[in-house]
This record gives C-alpha cells, sequence and structure tokens, in this order.
C-alpha cells in the first residue's frame, strides 16, 4: 500500500551537503521515498570538474549529472550508497 504525507523542512542547512559524494559538487532536485523501514533519498548530483562557458553559448561546458542514492533509518541522517 502506498501512502503520501505532507513534508516539512526541520532545519536551515541541506539534508545532504554539497560534495558529500566524491566526485560529485552541487546535490539538487530530490526526493525522498519510504520502503521496508527504511528511507532513500533520491538527489541530482553534478559531476566535479564542470565549468562555466566563456562564450555566448551554452551556460556550462561538460555539465553532467547523474542521480545518486542515500538511505537514512530515520528519515534525518542519511549515508550515501
Amino acid at each position: 500500500m502506498c501512502t503520501t504525507r505532507p513534508l516539512r523542512r526541520l532545519r536551515d542547512r541541506p539534508i545532504v551537503e554539497a560534495g558529500a559524494v566524491l566526485g560529485y559538487g552541487p546535490l539538487f532536485s530530490a526526493g525522498v521515498l519510504h520502503h521496508a523501514g527504511s528511507y532513500h533519498l533520491f538527489v541530482r548530483a553534478v559531476r566535479d570538474r564542470y565549468c562555466p562557458d566563456d562564450d555566448t553559448g551554452q551556460r556550462f561546458v561538460d555539465y553532467v549529472s547523474d542521480i545518486v542514492v542515500f538511505t537514512s533509518a530515520d528519515g534525518y541522517r542519511y549515508k550515501y550508497g
């Protein structure tokens, strides 16, 4: 059975900090799923070493992001992997 619950922000800082995953910088666009007693936080992670475009073209050069997953037993402290 699937249920949805409203979420609210509990702190003024991110759940996981930028750079929390080796090889990645900014983390954003998170979504969470609670399943079988664990929380799974899906986060869009931008790979390290992306750089701004010096020209008037694209905003960034080599901008690649992936979805990474953090897990938590309590919904407050998340671990990558």
